[in-house]
């Protein structure tokens, strides 16, 4: 809406222009004509040779203006100006970044979004030199090592594969030593040409901050449904808490051993390394 006011102002102000310009002409010829019909050439001469004089300083200056108003040719970006273009790209959405030193790298920016995720922006040296690789990665905690471990292997397959299928919805790669029980890493290769742009770079980072967000929302539902099986008697109590609305209840049911239930913590750890693998 902005935009559109303010391309309409800019027409009428150049409109208004010509319309001065050619009302100007009009009136210096008619006046010319006057003093030529009156005096005779000897004052029309030199008159037709200012108003001409003029002309041209006046089609100089419109040029000149009209060159300066034209949008200055952005710089083609290539491999070795790339990481000041991504550094510039993340600081206009004041993301917090931090620079890691790596020799196999020409540079890693490690991001942090403001949902608190992490994700890096590399450059490698050798493998994937021309692209830039977007990473981040899941790190499981013991104690949820333990809850999926405890998993029937009907149930470890469905949720394998409900992370596996996401993954390929987002058309990312993945990569890890056992899914479940060790670490995720995800990344997109994003090619270096003359076409990348601030809308690539940060599209990118908020596509892979979604991608954590929905594996771990995957896996905290897996866990609900597979204590929901465990603990049926639980899960009655939890569906009669909603019901009845027992006043001064927190929402906070507790199995067996008193302790409270609570969904897989989103917690993610070792991303200093995001740089290796």
């Amino acid at each position: 809406m902005d935009n559109s006011k303010h391309n309409f102002g800019t027409k009428m102000y150049d409109l208004a222009n010509n319309i001065a310009a050619t009302a100007l002409c009009t009136v210096v010829s008619g006046v010319i004509a006057i003093l030529y019909t009156r005096f005779g050439p000897t004052w029309a001469k030199p008159l037709m040779n200012g108003v001409i004089a003029g002309a041209v300083t006046l089609a100089i200056f419109l040029s000149l203006r009209a060159i300066l108003s034209l949008p200055r040719a952005k710089a083609a970006i290539t491999p070795e100006n790339v990481g000041g273009f991504v550094l510039s790209s993340l600081h206009k959405f004041n993301l917090e970044v931090k620079n890691i030193v790596d020799d196999e790298s020409y540079f890693i920016f490690k991001v942090t979004t403001d949902a608190g995720k992490v994700v890096t922006v590399r450059r490698a040296r050798k493998l994937y030199s021309d692209y830039l690789t977007f990473r981040a990665v899941i790190t499981l905690s013991d104690d949820e090592k333990k809850e999926f471990a405890s998993f029937t292997e009907y149930e470890r397959a469905s949720l394998a594969q409900a992370i596996q299928i996401e993954i390929a919805r987002a058309v990312m790669g993945y990569r890890t030593d056992g899914l479940l029980s060790h670490d995720l890493w995800l990344w997109r290769h994003i090619p270096i040409s003359a076409t990348l742009s601030e809308e690539t770079v940060i599209t990118t980072i908020w596509q892979m901050e979604a991608m954590v967000t929905t594996l771990f929302s995957t896996g905290a539902l897996a866990i609900v449904k597979h204590r929901e099986n465990a603990h049926p008697k639980l899960h009655e109590a939890m569906d009669q808490t909603a019901i009845s609305g027992t006043p001064g209840n927190t929402g906070e049911i507790k199995q067996d051993s008193g302790q409270p239930v609570s969904l897989i913590q989103d917690r993610e750890r070792g991303l200093d390394d995001l740089n290796r693998g």
